[in-house]
């Protein structure tokens, strides 16, 4: 392996081959991480070809130098601790790529979070930073799974008073704040970040800004209502986990928004239809903060909470290079109503999906096992499984405190998909993904004589 801090020797050595071939898994910390070292190359005039790695891929490697961009740590040295390529059920190419002679690193940080890892985007970043080609792509690329893995998966909801005039609405802006047990290396990335965007941010039009909006996932495509019934966050705080009554969800929030003073035809009014004085209302008596946002016309177009979501839906399905699009051109998403909707409604299905495995836990001595069915076209269950590893640890850290949990992925084969970290089920040592015979699962997790 090729391993260097030295930006500019990084730079010497992808020039002395004629191609540089960038394997990058499907998740949208490498996808974000791509865009960046893509943005570089190109600067450079280094011809590069992007290889996406999915499911049972069968992998060939020649003599040809490789970058490998993925979601976890870089520093391979914790393998007596845990088998590399936890993250991934096809791990031997994981391991092949990682161990590889040919491949090249620029290696300069490592993330020290004890979940959610993002070696590769953070030291790409710092590459952009050491080159002067910190952009705003360069930018909003890092803020993406910056902003969703730190900030977003820890989001604290405060109980909003309400606020009856404008006086009472503050514009002071504050840094971005992530979350308490992130790492040094994590909170000088931010504070990095913050800095780099109050040189470009100001009186613009276009591009990327720091406002102050909404928290509530993807309300600015749907109607407060859908936003508010598929907000893990909002979901926990007001205990809407019904098992069969749904009717009493949907009553509890009704009366939730009649108390804030919202109408129930207004809280189903799509939020880009509603005027302006209720998005100001909403705004005041509302979760809100400020976040990253891509702005055109004055309008906020999309947040990097937002992107993250709408990416995951891309790749959850492995339309990478719709994925890499849509992060590209990040307007022809919103401009498309159709793919707008189809993204919205499939991750609030999976939202959905969540709140009903919550009421249902299995709890095997002191681990809680939440089962769940994969939702039809979901095919990158590695990116999945994280992703609702993540969203029940919302839960987990709310009202189970520091308790060991696993998500099992039932994909109606014989066998299931197990994510966890650093938990043992019986027999089974989790340290990550797991593919496993499901009657061998039942037979350890299951009583006899159920």
């Amino acid at each position: 392996m090729l391993k260097t801090d030295d930006p500019y020797r990084f730079i010497e050595i992808v020039k002395g081959e004629d191609l540089v071939k960038i394997y990058v898994q499907a998740d949208i910390t490498s996808l974000c991480t791509l865009k960046m070292l893509s943005g570089i190359l190109s600067k450079e005039y280094v011809k590069h070809e992007a290889i996406f790695i999915e499911n049972n891929q069968s992998l060939e490697l020649d003599e040809t130098k490789f970058i490998y961009l993925w979601h976890g740590r870089v520093e391979e040295g914790e393998k007596e601790n845990s088998p590399p390529g936890v993250h991934y059920v096809n791990y031997d190419i994981h391991n092949t790529l990682v161990d590889s002679e040919n491949r090249i690193e620029y290696y300069k940080e490592q993330c020290g979070c004890a979940d959610n890892n993002i070696d590769t985007l953070i030291n790409i970043f710092y590459l952009c930073k050491a080159l002067n080609y910190c952009t705003e792509d360069t930018l909003w690329s890092v803020l993406i799974p910056v902003t969703f893995y730190k900030t977003y998966l820890f989001a604290d909801y405060n109980e909003v008073k309400p606020k009856e005039d404008e006086d009472s609405f503050s514009e002071s802006s504050e840094d971005l704040e992530i979350h308490n047990e992130a790492c040094n290396v994590c909170r000088k990335l931010q504070r990095d970040i913050s800095f780099e965007v109050k040189k470009i941010d100001g009186e613009k039009k276009d591009g990327l800004v720091y406002k102050k909006g909404l928290k509530h996932p993807l309300v600015g495509f749907t109607d407060i209502y859908a936003s508010l019934k598929h907000d893990i966050h909002f979901v926990i705080i007001n205990r809407l986990l019904y098992k069969k009554r749904k009717d009493i969800e949907d009553m509890k929030i009704k009366t939730y928004l009649a108390h804030k003073g919202v109408s129930i035809k207004s809280s189903q009014e799509l939020y880009s239809n509603l005027p302006h004085s209720t998005k100001k209302f909403l705004l005041r008596n509302f979760q809100s903060g400020y976040q990253y946002y891509q702005m055109k016309r004055r309008a906020l177009i999309i947040s990097a909470v937002d992107m993250a979501l709408f990416l995951n839906f891309f790749l959850f399905k492995y339309k990478t290079t719709e994925a890499y699009l849509v992060l590209t051109k990040h307007t022809s998403l919103t401009s498309s109503k159709t793919t707008t909707a189809k993204c919205v409604g499939s991750m609030f299905e999976i939202i959905s999906q969540i709140k009903q495995s919550l009421t249902a836990p299995i709890k095997h001595e002191n681990v809680i096992i939440y089962k769940i069915k994969n939702i039809l076209g979901i095919q990158n269950v590695d990116c999945y499984i994280r992703f609702l590893y993540d969203i029940f640890g919302v839960y987990i850290r709310a009202r189970h405190g520091d308790s060991k949990f696993v998500v099992v992925l039932d994909t109606k084969n014989e066998d299931l998909i197990l994510y966890g970290v650093n938990v043992d089920i019986g027999s089974l040592k989790l340290r990550g993904i797991l593919k496993i015979d499901r009657k061998r699962f039942y037979r350890i997790v299951v009583d006899e004589e159920r």
